[in-house]
């Protein structure tokens, strides 16, 4: 008796045998009859998660992903003559200011956690030099700096 696991038994679309291992059966999960249902339920789960969207949707922030329904929508409705073409430029740049004000907050993020890293490298090492960091700006009576 041999120690190989069982080959699938199914012809590939080039003629050659399957060379994958059989699951349960004869075939393996991409062959098994068996299975086509869940097979095909899978691809298509797998088609939709690639989905340009979908990957997009999950690296948005919940303002943004907002903003741009909005926006989208407002495309639509000047498209379609619901909506004056001025309204839907307003729209559009409201939106456009959100977008760079996100933009500026993840950079100010990352500078500060650059600067963490530089405080916390000279704080390791007593022979070098401290670097303090540089005091926050001041905000003005509606929070802006």
């Amino acid at each position: 008796m041999s120690n190989h696991p069982k080959t699938c038994a199914a012809t590939r679309k080039d003629g050659q045998r399957c060379t994958a291992i059989a699951s349960k059966g004869d075939y393996c999960w991409f062959h098994d009859p068996l299975v086509s249902e869940e097979r095909d339920a899978a691809r298509v789960r797998g088609g939709q998660n690639k989905a340009t969207a979908v990957r997009v949707d999950r690296l948005l922030p919940e303002t943004l992903r907002a903003s741009i329904t909005y926006t989208v929508r407002a495309m639509a409705r000047v498209s379609a003559g619901t909506m004056k073409p001025d309204q839907g430029a307003a729209i559009a740049s409201l939106g456009s200011s959100l977008v760079r004000q996100y933009e500026a907050g993840v950079r100010l993020e990352q500078l500060a956690s650059i600067e963490d890293l530089i405080v916390s490298r000279d704080t390791d090492d007593p022979d070098e030099p401290s670097t303090s960091r540089a005091p926050a700006a001041e905000e003005d009576d509606h929070g802006i700096a």
